[in-house]
C-alpha cells in the first residue's frame, strides 16, 4: 500500500523588503504588524524602516517625510491614542509636538 501524500503546509505571506509591507492577499495595508519602535524624532536621519503605521501616544502635530516623497507635510492636532495608518520614512523633529509616537511596520 502506497501511503498517502503528505500535505504541503501554506506559506505565510511574503515581506516584500522595498515597500516593507507583506504582499499577497492578506495586505489590508494595516497589517499585521511584526515589528515596533519608538520614534526618534529627527530633521535629518530616516527611519530604519517605512512604517505601516504611527501610533501617537500624546496628541500634538506630526511632522512626517511619507515614502519616496522629496518633502515633508505637517498633520495637525492627532488626538492622542490614535493610530495613523501612513507609510512614512522620517518623523520630523521640527513641527512634530505630538509624543510617545510608534512606528508600526
Amino acid at each position: 500500500m502506497n501511503a498517502p501524500p503528505t500535505p504541503t503546509p501554506a506559506a505565510g505571506p511574503a515581506l516584500d523588503s522595498v515597500n516593507r509591507k507583506y504582499a499577497g492577499p492578506v495586505d489590508t495595508g494595516l497589517g499585521p504588524f511584526v515589528n515596533a519602535a519608538v520614534v526618534a524624532l529627527s530633521d535629518t536621519t530616516d527611519l530604519p524602516y517605512v512604517t505601516m503605521a504611527l501610533w501617537v501616544g500624546t496628541g500634538g502635530d506630526v511632522a512626517v517625510i511619507f515614502s519616496g516623497a522629496p518633502s515633508g507635510i505637517t498633520i495637525h492636532a492627532v488626538p492622542s491614542g490614535t493610530l495613523l495608518p501612513i507609510r512614512v520614512s522620517r518623523v520630523a523633529a521640527t513641527g512634530t509636538s505630538a509624543s510617545n509616537i510608534i512606528a508600526l511596520w
